[in-house]
């Protein structure tokens, strides 16, 4: 905003000879080499000695409402800018600054009427047309604001406000190079303009070219280095370039420029996420909510962490208001979805991620998660249909592609799982999870060998990979090698307990005839899931331990036979799994130390002795 000293020569000339001091008062209120508080002191007088109408006076008002606006008195301000067209509605300097102000006070629709009568009274007012672009930018009218600031520019090649102002269009348009093109021409046409660098940063960060984008926040942040939002984005792209610790030390100098922004503390409690600092990311969370509770994208982080948290139904109310706030908001239906899927609520979970991707149809992302929990659901041919659209729309899709392997794997088409879990490492060779479930494919068709050097190299990638351990523990196992196998069982249960994997150290004792410790395992996978798989497992290991450790009986006279017993053993075993009681299971196990012995040594010599088949020892 330019101050203007536009009085008559013959006026100004007897002024200066009648009068010296009232010149002087019109060269201060409209001199921008001075303070502003002695610019307003000069307009002041000049307005209140009654000596000028008209077009001066109006002059007189504008001038001293740009000097209330350098000073951030912006009511004040206005209020001149107002009584300059009370005076002269043909004056079209306050209409164009009543534009940019009302523009800055978010108040668009007001600022549009104020732009569109400066344009009235100067069509070749190139700021009018800058700040009417600005008024049609921040109503998201973007083809309406190109065409002003294109005209801005035909007007003035080298009004750099316009460039950078198209540039900001080009971006919201998500064509970036023509924004870099024109933060660019901003830039060359004054270096100081730390905006341009900051917003042609983000665009380079948009375009994940980090060091560039961070290039730029630097040159922004040396021109001012009380930039809070420079400070902001460039915390922002260390995050995004992996450098957890420099995105923290770069946000907390903003939070400590700008304490009062909210999206601050939503990027550094993201930031504390991914370093698993959970209570600290939500401490964070509710700082954005404490200051701006319509901040929908805070909501959902914190929900996020809650869900990582297992804390599901909190997880749950913070994406329902994120979704409340923004019914678009497609990223917290999909996490609502996700969270529903955790707490086996497939129904809900398959509904929320419907809705995300009829909003969002190109997130890869929302179409892997509903193609797992259609996988859990048994629905395998839609699960395959889903990853395969998550991998159309990125070819590159890791996870995607060894959740596809996993699918075709359970609907038992071993081959077709193995050539997605090889995609997926051929694509990423350090992908853990895609070893580990080729290792359990070629498992399943028994090539053993195969097997076991997958889930060397999963081991090898994650070290507490625990289904691997599991994976090599079953291959070990086939291959007769039980020594090795109870190694991997063991580091398999220290990592992630589980039923299968207390099922397969069961499998393991059995084979080293520590009947004692398989029984005590049977048991504990029991306990951790009573369903049909676990009963049937654990019966089928009990008639099959049963059947190998089965001795020859040889009758005894009649006389002479030992008391029969109660219920002991694998029979008692198998009929605990059938009840789902845990505690028969242990019972069953003990049940021989009450069994009666016999009561000769002939006898005893011709019944089963401690530790056969029939009667095992008690387990702890």
């Amino acid at each position: 905003m330019t101050r203007v000293l536009r009085i008559p020569a013959i006026l100004f000339a007897t002024l200066a000879a009648g009068c010296p001091a009232l010149a002087d008062d019109f060269k201060d209120c409209a001199s921008t080499k001075i303070s502003s508080d002695r610019s307003i002191a000069g307009c002041t007088r000049a307005i209140t000695g009654g000596k000028h109408k008209g077009r001066n006076l109006a002059i007189l008002f504008y001038n001293r409402g740009v000097s209330f606006g350098a000073k951030g008195d912006t009511d004040r301000a206005i209020s001149d800018y107002e009584s300059s067209i009370r005076t002269d509605a043909s004056y079209g300097p306050p209409q164009t600054n009543l534009c940019s102000v009302w523009n800055d006070k978010g108040d668009p629709d007001r600022a549009m009427g104020y732009c569109d009568r400066a344009i009235q009274l100067n069509a070749k007012d190139v700021h009018s047309y800058n700040n009417r672009c600005r008024t049609y930018m921040a109503k998201n009218d973007f083809d309406r604001a190109m065409t002003d600031c294109d005209q801005a520019l035909r007007l003035d090649r080298k009004y750099v406000h316009a460039w950078y102002n198209r540039g900001n269009i080009w971006r919201r348009k998500n064509d970036l190079d023509r924004a870099i093109s024109d933060y660019s021409e901003a830039i060359k046409l004054n270096p100081n303009h730390g905006h341009a660098y900051n917003n042609r940063g983000i665009t380079w960060k948009d375009k994940r070219e980090y060091d560039r984008a961070i290039a730029d926040f630097d040159e922004a942040i040396r021109i001012n280095p009380q930039y809070a939002l420079a400070w902001r984005n460039r915390g922002d792209a260390w995050d995004d370039k992996g450098d957890l610790d420099r995105a923290l030390s770069d946000l907390n100098e903003s939070i400590r420029l700008d304490p009062s922004s909210a999206p601050v503390y939503n990027i550094r409690g993201h930031v504390l996420r991914k370093k698993g600092e959970y209570d600290r990311a939500i401490a964070d969370f509710n700082a954005a909510i404490r200051i701006d509770p319509k901040l929908a994208i805070a909501f959902n982080n914190r929900g996020f962490v809650r869900k990582l948290k297992r804390e599901y139904d909190q997880a749950i109310a913070d994406f329902d208001e994120a979704i409340r706030l923004d019914p678009k908001y497609a990223l917290a239906r999909r996490n609502r979805g996700d969270t529903w899927d955790d707490k086996g609520d497939f129904d809900r979970a398959i509904a929320d991620l419907n809705e995300a991707i009829r909003l969002n149809a190109g997130d890869a992302t929302a179409f892997n998660i509903r193609g797992v929990v259609q996988r859990r659901k048994g629905d395998y041919d839609r699960a395959i249909a889903d990853f395969t659209e998550a991998v159309r729309l990125d070819p590159k899709y890791v996870i995607a592609i060894s959740n596809r392997g996993y699918a075709w794997e359970q609907k038992g088409d071993t081959d077709r799982a193995i050539a997605d879990y090889s995609q997926a490492i051929s694509l990423n060779p350090k992908a853990a999870g895609a070893y580990g479930n080729r290792a359990s494919a070629w498992l399943r068709k028994a090539d053993h060998d195969r097997a076991i050097a997958d889930a060397d190299e999963a081991i090898r990638l994650s070290p507490r990979y625990a289904a691997a351990y599991e994976t090599r523990a079953r291959a070990k196992l086939a291959k007769g090698d039980a020594t090795g196998a109870l190694g991997d069982a063991d580091e398999a249960i220290r990592t992630a307990v589980s039923a299968s994997r207390h099922r397969v150290r069961g499998d393991v004792f059995r084979k080293l005839n520590r009947r004692a410790d398989a029984i005590a395992d049977y048991r504990k996978a029991l306990e951790l899931r009573p369903d049909a798989e676990t009963r049937a497992a654990a019966e089928g290991a009990s008639r099959s331990w049963a059947r190998s450790r089965r001795p020859t009986k040889v009758k005894a006279p009649a006389s002479r036979r030992a008391p029969k017993s109660r219920s002991c053993g694998t029979a008692s075993l198998a009929a605990a799994a059938r009840r789902r009681r845990p505690a028969a299971l242990r019972a069953a196990g003990g049940s021989c130390r009450r069994a009666a012995r016999p009561t000769s040594a002939a006898s005893a010599a011709r019944s089963p002795t401690p530790g056969s088949a029939s009667c095992p020892r008690a387990g702890p």
